[in-house]
């Protein structure tokens, strides 16, 4: 059995930060990002951001969209999903939004740009991003966008839905496909929900396995719906496994532990789902070994 444990001293998880991960196991003064594992038998470590679909099929959704951060030297920028909320907020992973240094933990809003677009290669014209809101102890931010886009529909956020194991849910991403095939269209993939756990620094999750293909390089922040189209959560947490495994067990943030701050920020209501938990179905069930 390996529990694994990921310690942002500097919560930096946009993939080609991963490199700072050595540092942290030279000096916890300079490190950036470590892996603790504490190991019983052998298994590959977590990835802290899920980051594209692996495998999966071809997807349109224009409440899906595309969010670049202009923070490279180089002028490139690193790349994250979101699920437009209403027409100007939007819902992704915090790590998105975080600096390069210890100094400087948030990016500047001014680096940030939203493409209403399931299009990578022709995104089109940008959304500038005035502001952004991180949540104190989850992996979600949401971005407000400075001039309105209106769409003809948004996604419902569940604030109240059962655990149910094996539950069927999609997963939506931009980035690369299964061993870094390019992509150059938004992506889905069936997955199901085997557990539940409260992680470190991702706060509420649940734990997903791949069924038509799984999270990868690209995906951060990107929506996870239920079978009637409704937020479940948002995609934070991968493995060092995909690589050979397009399956590989990934983790969202469970959204519904967090409702009620998406109302104080936002002024969206989300919508109850108030089924009832499946016969054996555990809610405070909790996976943290694999």
């Amino acid at each position: 059995m390996v529990s694994t444990f990921l310690h942002r001293i500097n919560p930096l998880c946009r993939k080609n930060r991963t490199h700072a991960k050595n540092a942290a196991l030279g000096s916890i003064a300079t490190a950036v990002l470590f892996t603790i594992t504490v190991v019983t038998g052998s298994a590959l470590p977590e990835i802290p951001a899920a980051q594209a679909i692996s495998k999966g099929e071809k997807a349109t959704r224009p409440d899906v969209v595309q969010i670049h951060i202009y923070d490279k030297p180089d002028g490139t920028p690193h790349r994250c999903t979101g699920t437009a909320l209403n027409d100007q907020w939007i819902l992704t992973a915090a790590h998105c939004v975080e600096g390069e240094t210890y100094s400087s933990p948030d990016v500047p809003v001014d680096v940030l740009k939203v493409f209403y677009s399931n299009n990578k290669e022709q995104p089109g014209a940008a959304t500038r991003v005035d502001k952004y809101v991180k949540h104190s102890h989850a992996d979600i931010a949401l971005l407000h966008v400075a001039t309105a886009h209106q769409l003809h529909n948004y996604p419902t956020l569940l604030d109240n839905h059962p655990f149910v194991k094996d539950q069927k849910v999609e997963l939506y991403g931009y980035g690369k496909g299964f061993q870094d095939a390019p992509v150059t269209w938004l992506r889905k993939a069936e997955l199901k929900v085997i557990g539940q756990e409260d992680h470190i620094n991702a706060g509420q999750v649940f734990v997903m396995r791949g069924v038509t293909g799984g999270s990868n390089h690209g995906d951060s922040g990107g929506p996870v719906f239920d079978d009637k189209g409704r937020i479940m959560g948002v995609n934070v947490i991968g493995s060092h496994s995909v690589w050979a495994d397009p399956y590989a067990e990934s983790k969202a943030v469970d959204v519904q532990h967090y409702a009620d701050w998406v109302r104080e920020t936002t002024g969206i209501k989300p919508a109850s789902n108030q089924a009832p938990t499946r016969p054996g179905a555990n809610l405070s069930a909790r996976l943290s070994s694999f």
